[in-house]
């Protein structure tokens, strides 16, 4: 099965740990199982509007988004003051930042 960042998908076998077997959408099939990330109750997925440069969460060197990527919100979106609210973000690359929401767009 052909699938795309940001795609969800149901998973309906995963008796194979290489190869599961999923919906998404109408269509259903195989694929890697690494290509997939479960979601718990509290993470949304967004995908990046601009590209930019963050300061990572844990303070050790930055953290660069590109346009369209897809990064993984942690937690509730926080309103810093009344025009600015930040979303704490991961990356595949397990790397944390927190991003203006202006800058991301739920999928």
């Amino acid at each position: 099965m052909d699938l795309r960042p940001g795609y969800r998908v149901t998973v309906t076998n995963s008796s194979d740990p290489d190869w599961w077997k999923g919906k998404c959408g109408t269509r259903s099939g195989y694929f890697p199982a690494k290509y997939l990330l479960k979601l718990q109750k509290y993470q949304r997925v967004y995908q990046v509007t601009h590209t930019m440069n963050l300061t990572e969460i844990d303070g050790h060197g930055g953290m660069r988004l590109h346009k369209d990527q897809i990064v993984l919100g942690v937690g509730e979106p926080i309103e810093e003051d009344a025009t600015s609210t930040v979303i704490h973000v991961k990356a595949a690359n397990n790397k944390e930042a927190m991003c203006p929401a202006q800058f991301l767009t739920e999928v």
